[in-house]
């Protein structure tokens, strides 16, 4: 079902790699600042071979949640992206990666795929926004819907 190899390697790569940035950025930031962290869609759209991804992208989001307690008053919060034109998806202009992004923003309730400078704005949002910590900010084109 799940290699250990390769569970472990995604949370070391997203989830630790992530903390431990934060545990040596901590002594250089103010009581006022922002740290933003970046889960994914996948950890609340459950689907066949997504478990890995979905797994650590929700413990992602559970540590984005306890950071905002235990390190306020710096603000946290976490970014979850749904699908953005990006080359995540494939070499710009192939045929395969239009015909993904086409596939599935026509499946949003916004009909199309987001922008990178729309994912840009949400992280913007989250740290600016002296009021918001400890939320999961869902840049997705209500793909969660």
């Amino acid at each position: 079902m799940l290699e250990r190899d390769v569970l472990s390697s995604a949370f070391d790569i997203k989830l630790f790699s992530a903390i431990q940035a934060v545990r040596l950025a901590l002594p250089h930031l103010s009581a006022q600042a922002s740290i933003t962290l970046t889960s994914g869609q996948v950890s609340r759209k459950y689907s066949n071979g997504s478990l890995t991804k979905g797994t650590v992208n929700a413990a992602v989001d559970a540590a984005g949640r306890h950071m905002a307690k235990e390190l306020a008053p710096r603000r946290v919060n976490v970014i979850s992206p749904g699908v953005v034109d990006t080359s995540t998806w494939g070499e710009s202009g192939s045929d395969a990666r239009s015909a993904f992004l086409t596939r599935v923003g026509t499946a949003l309730p916004v009909q199309r795929v987001g922008e990178p400078e729309e994912l840009a704005h949400a992280y913007l949002f989250a740290m600016t926004n002296g009021f918001v910590t400890g939320s999961v900010i869902d840049v997705d084109g209500g793909g969660l819907l």
